[in-house]
């Protein structure tokens, strides 16, 4: 009997993960929740559990410092975080940590099923010590994450690099050393399609560059062909998604500026921002940032200070009024932030505007 542990702070979807995928039709029969990373730590203590769906962000212990705190007692669970934020700084301590799987929400719980039936195979294989279908990292003595997990996180360092080292490995007789080859050469392309598949993109949309695509017509003819062919496909798929998210970000990025421009009056923070664009609120500074060169607060004191300086000339207009109008409640802070950005009051430069008009 296998067990699942699911932990988020929000019941809705603890409750949802429980209660709306049938679990045992893939082997799992006990099923528990908690709602902090402290909770499950205890439950974990109390009795088995094989496998833990996490959400990070959580109050008291995230799901970060659980994660820790549980693979230094229990190595063995397989470890999926669900995050409702991509973010590269989380994929990249996931990374580190060494989990299962890093998914974002929301997810069709068919796929989340299927990920945790791939978590099941694994700890089966282990069970089992069955050297011909462990995963790759295990048949080498190299120690990586999973490839498709480094490509996700746009690490292509430390992907080519494992890849390297993988065909280092191979330094058998000629006819051992190719069949090794080939095991990495399919351990590649089993990643990079079971990725593609994920994230919904076809593989000819990003393989174009690479010679003979990616479903070569020629055969290798040594192991350096084998290499270099990993290599160019790992580069070229992780460059397709560097430059998907930049596009997304420019999307993002031009959505956040037309909510400032549109609420100028309201004076709108970045979480409810960020919250209108649902995304987490140091994700979207972090890109908005990137992409103008400024922070969103930089951005909007700067389009109310262009409409302020529009509005103040005109006549009969006081002070409080534009302040009012570009979202300041107090006139005090609106003069202050007035004349930091222009070098003189709302008053002096209502008075000479005029003059000049």
């Amino acid at each position: 009997m296998f067990s699942l542990l699911i932990v988020d702070d929000e019941v809705s979807v603890t409750n949802g993960i429980a209660n709306d995928i049938d679990w045992r039709k893939i082997g799992i029969e006990k099923i528990q929740t908690a709602d902090t990373g402290r909770r499950a730590i205890e439950i974990i203590r109390a009795g088995q559990v094989d496998i833990v769906i996490s959400d990070i962000c959580m109050p008291d212990m995230d799901g970060m410092e659980m994660t820790r705190h549980l693979y230094n007692e229990w190595p063995f669970i397989k470890v999926i975080f669900l995050s409702g934020y991509e973010e590269f700084d989380y994929a990249k301590e996931a990374i580190d940590l060494k989990v299962f799987r890093y998914l974002t929400k929301p997810i069709r719980y068919d796929d989340l099923q299927e990920h945790v039936k791939a978590a099941l195979s694994e700890i089966k294989r282990e069970l089992k010590g069955d050297q011909g279908h462990k995963n790759i990292q295990s048949i080498f003595s190299v120690s990586y994450p999973p490839l498709s997990m480094l490509i996700e996180a746009l690490n292509k360092s430390t992907a080519l690099e494992m890849i390297k080292t993988l065909f280092d490995e191979c330094k058998e007789e000629e006819l051992i050393k190719m069949e090794r080859a080939q095991n990495i050469h399919r351990y590649v392309s089993a990643e990079i399609l079971d990725l593609s598949k994920r994230k919904g993109f076809a593989v000819d949309s990003w393989a174009k560059g690479i010679e003979d695509g990616f479903y070569p017509s020629r055969h290798f003819k040594s192991t350096d062909d084998m290499r270099k062919w990993c290599e160019a496909v790992t580069t070229a798929c992780i460059d397709y998604i560097a430059n998907e998210k930049r596009d997304l970000n420019h999307i993002v990025t031009a959505r956040a500026k037309a909510i400032i421009r549109a609420n100028l009056s309201n004076d709108l923070q970045l979480p409810e921002i960020a919250a209108a664009l649902y995304i987490h609120p140091n994700h979207l500074s972090r890109i908005f940032k990137d992409i103008e060169g400024m922070t969103i607060t930089d951005y909007s004191i700067s389009l109310r200070i262009n409409r302020a300086k529009e509005l103040l000339p005109v006549k009969n207009t006081k002070i409080y009024e534009v302040a009012e109008k570009i979202g300041y409640e107090s006139v005090g802070h609106f003069t202050r932030i007035f004349k930091r950005e222009v070098g003189m009051t709302p008053k002096e430069f209502q008075k000479k505007a005029r003059r000049f008009n």
